[in-house]
């Protein structure tokens, strides 16, 4: 209970709103969310109240907590209007809020969990409330004014990170030169409180002054909370005289308690021994012990209201500060609801004491049946049982825990109680008592007593490969980033409850065949045991199933209903109803089976279809390679040699340079000036290749490697031309004037830099990119309208009548004999002239209609 308390108020006072906060306003936030609701997430207190708490004035938390917390979007003001009752006013604590359905969030605590958080708060610094109060008031209620919310502060992170005896892990390491006069402790305290290590140092110096903290100075410096270690000394007091079974002789059953008492705990708690060493980890933790605070334990050190003096620590809220209730044994020891841990039940001296077998604690059967229906014959009643713990119930302990996350949890230091018990039986460790592995102790927690007793190394080897595969399977069910050691801890944990008091006779094959594998009915691969893995909420296909059955069932009563001419809320006869369900059952079978049948007839008809087209593929690739090639002619060059390929590449490419050279250098010339400049640039490209074949031929290459020369340097020298076309049509207006463009638009932005000439950097170097981005655009545009415009002519005369008319007029010229010269209407220049009049026929098209008129005027003269 105490690593997931203290993850939650580590994480709150990590929340980036709150880093550099004062305390006060850091406490506040502790404060609301201890004591928020747990369905609600809701708070209702009034600014005195929760001054009262943080130990500060009214004005304070209106003027400073409150605006602080609502600002950093910690807290939420909601105003809550029923019918026919004034309004309330709550704060809504929103971490809390947000974290509702993520398993993963140090905010998602249960109803068990803040319950335990409040009343942990409140046996440190709550106010006290009433003169009959039930609720005593802390160790730091009388502290008050300057420093108050600090020392609440430091004393709650002391406390949580306080082992069960006390002792408070300092920090390692060599400490710095500047804080190492301070110590280790106060290092320590400054690091929790992320403040200053002065800071730090008197808020220690006033709880050790108050007796709150025991700081032994030396060598080895040590940090003690004695309220811890008091709680818990009477905690393992508490349960010693709540008659907890003890191992003496042969394993024998304890005797049953006559009468248990109020003072009775719970079996979990019950294998936790008084020791002054505690080990390092503090697997000890238990909650519910500042219920035993009172001024007794404390032998004279400290006073209930934690040392300070003065007249507020005399009385508090009409209550007296050394007041306890009449009969403290009669207050409920607070902790966690939770499911028992294992019993150490009586076996014979074969079975060494360790059967595997775990109590859940009544199983699914209510607790008024769980005493009587599931215990064994002949054996008595285990103190602390869900019978014997009715009467210690109180209000924060949560009257209906969430039964479906909590009932199967089991007590992790089960496993090291049962070893105790042998030990101190029998004088030594077990005959064989397996350790689990490091990187899957958590995981195999809820089994490690079964795991204990896995005797083979083989067997052991088995079982963390069925482990690893399992949490491999399920990170690829919800991805990489799930939890999925948490995920398999609580199947194992299900499936040890199920098991009860079963004896597991054979440990690896119940864990790799029974608690490992997930068990689901629905496809879903996400459902186990009809819940969903990663929400825990039911699994809608496993509901979709349990619907079908039960139109089925019902859809049989209306058939026999009707068959029998009765009403079918009537008592129908159970012969007639299940043969009907089973006929119904009949038929859904047939046709599942049928529709089997068609998806498999599908199936086959799809892979003899993919069968086939594969067949024709291979054929036809196997005819494809014996294809000569088109170009030489060699034998089985499957339609293309690698020499005439490459030859192809290379007249390629010498035509993508031509154009390239046309759309950058000839754009808007005539077209005998784009063919000479297309002409050049061809020549060039050939004669780089022309010299790469001549070099590889020198060298006494192969054919195909002289080939594969006079392609790669054509590549070359495309891209060379390429680059030289960009770099031209970067200077042209255009570029020109989107380059200027890009760096007004950037200097307009310099008041986001330090300095100009940062601005001015930033500047030229859009403009190159703008100026580069208009380059490939001039490029890419120009080439599309130059390899457009051959088409294009082409479509032009296929389509336009008087062009084809044009054509046709010319071509009646060529094959008619020239007219004389003053039929004509020239004044004779001979060949010479006629020459110029086809010209001009090839060039205009009215030159083409007046010839044609001419010729019709000759022969009508004829």
């Amino acid at each position: 209970m105490r690593v997931p308390l203290r993850a939650a108020v580590l994480a709150l006072l990590a929340h980036p709103q709150l880093v550099g906060q004062k305390d006060v306003v850091r406490l506040g936030a502790v404060v609301f969310l201890a004591k928020a609701a747990h369905r609600t997430c809701r708070v209702a207190i009034t600014a005195r109240e929760l001054g009262r708490w943080l130990g500060v004035h009214k004005s304070t938390i209106d003027h400073e907590v409150l605006p602080a917390l609502r600002k950093a979007g910690l807290i939420a003001p909601i105003v809550v209007e029923e019918q026919d009752e004034p309004l309330v006013s709550y704060f809504r604590v929103m971490p809390l809020w947000e974290a509702r359905g993520a398993t993963g969030s140090p905010f998602h605590l249960q109803k068990p969990e803040l319950a335990t958080l409040l009343r942990f708060i409140e046996g440190l610094f709550a106010p006290g409330w009433g003169p009959a109060s039930k609720t005593p008031p802390g160790l730091l209620a009388a502290r008050q004014a300057r420093g108050a919310a600090t020392d609440r502060l430091a004393m709650l992170l002391l406390a949580l990170h306080a082992r069960p005896d006390g002792r408070v892990p300092l920090t390692g390491g060599r400490l710095a030169q500047r804080v190492e006069s301070y110590g280790r402790a106060v290092v320590t305290l400054a690091r929790m409180l992320a403040c200053e290590v002065p800071s730090a140092s008197l808020a220690l110096k006033r709880l050790e002054k108050a007796e709150l903290v025991v700081l032994t100075a030396g060598a080895v410096e040590r940090l003690r909370v004695p309220a811890i270690a008091v709680a818990h000394r009477a905690a393992a007091a508490s349960k010693h005289d709540a008659g907890a079974p003890s191992l003496k002789g042969s394993l024998e059953p304890p005797a049953p308690s006559q009468a248990p008492g109020p003072t009775s705990v719970c079996e979990h708690c019950r294998d936790e021994e008084a020791r002054e060493t505690f080990p390092l980890e503090g697997d000890g933790w238990r909650q519910g012990s500042f219920e035993d605070l009172g001024m007794e334990h404390f032998a004279g050190e400290a006073t209930a209201h934690g040392g300070f003096h003065g007249q507020e620590a005399t009385e508090l809220a009409g209550q007296m500060l050394n007041s306890l209730p009449e009969d403290e044994s009669e207050t409920a020891h607070f902790h966690a609801d939770h499911a028992l841990g294992a019993d150490l039940l009586p076996q014979p001296a074969d079975h060494c004491g360790f059967s595997g077998e775990a109590v859940g604690g009544g199983g699914d059967l209510p607790e008024r049946a769980c005493t009587r229906e599931e215990s064994s014959p002949g054996r008595p009643p285990v103190p602390g049982r869900a019978a014997d713990r009715g009467a210690a119930r109180s209000p924060l302990r949560g009257e209906k825990p969430d039964q479906s996350s909590s009932r199967w949890h089991v007590d992790p230091a089960a496993a090291s109680g049962v070893l105790e018990a042998w030990r101190s039986v029998s004088g030594g460790p077990p005959p064989v008592w397996a350790t689990v592995p490091k990187q899957l102790a958590d995981v195999l927690r809820p089994v490690e007593m079964i795991w204990g007793r896995l005797d083979r190394i083989g067997a052991r080897w088995r079982v963390e490969q069925a482990v690893r595969a399992e949490l491999e399977a399920l990170r690829g069910v919800f991805g990489p980033g799930v939890d999925a050691e948490r995920i398999l801890k609580r199947r194992l944990g299900r499936r040890l409850a199920e098991q009860g008091e079963k004896v597991v006779v054979d440990p690896a094959g119940w864990l790799i065949r029974w608690a490992l594998p997930r068990r689901a009915t629905c496809p879903d691969a996400r459902c186990d045991d009809g819940h969903r893995m990663d929400t825990g909420s039911d699994c809608e296909a496993c509901g979709m199933l349990h619907v079908d059955r039960r139109a089925l069932r019902q859809r049989a009563a209306a058939q026999v209903a009707a068959r029998l001419a009765v009403s079918v809320s009537d008592q129908l006869p159970r012969a007639a109803f299940e043969e009907e369900l089973r006929q119904e059952w009949q038929r859904q079978g047939w046709i599942r089976a049928a529709q089997h049948e068609q998806d498999a007839e599908a199936r086959r008809a799809r892979e003899a279809a993919r069968a086939a087209r594969r067949a024709e593929f291979e054929a036809a690739e196997a005819a494809r390679r014996e294809l000569p090639c088109a170009g030489c002619g060699r034998e089985r060059a499957g339609g293309l040699c690698g020499i005439c390929a490459d030859g192809r590449v290379v007249e390629e490419s010498v035509g993508e340079a031509a154009e390239i050279a046309v759309a950058a250098w000839a754009h808007d010339l005539d077209a005998e000036r784009r063919q000479l400049i297309a002409r050049k640039t061809e020549s060039q490209v050939r004669a780089e290749v022309e010299a790469s074949t001549q070099r590889g031929r020198a060298e006494g290459a192969f054919e195909e490697t002289v080939s594969l020369m006079g392609k790669l340097a054509a590549e070359l020298s495309l891209a060379q031309v390429r680059r030289q076309a960009l770099g031209h049509l970067a200077w042209t207006d255009e570029a020109r004037a989107e380059a200027e463009s890009a760096y007004a638009a950037q200097m307009r932005r310099r008041h986001l830099f330090n300095t100009r000439a940062d601005a001015e950097e930033a500047a030229q170097e859009a403009s190159r990119a703008a100026r580069w981005r208009t380059a490939e655009y001039l490029l890419r545009t120009r080439l599309g309208a130059l390899r457009a415009r051959p088409a294009r002519v082409k479509e032009e005369r296929a389509t336009d009548p008087y062009i084809q008319q044009a054509d046709s007029v010319r071509a009646q010229l060529r094959h008619t004999q020239p007219a004389a010269d003053a039929d004509r209407g020239t004044s004779g220049h001979g060949e010479a002239g006629l020459k110029a009049t086809a010209g001009c026929v090839d060039e205009d098209p009215y030159a083409a209609g007046a010839a044609r008129v001419r010729q019709a005027l000759a022969g009508a003269r004829a």
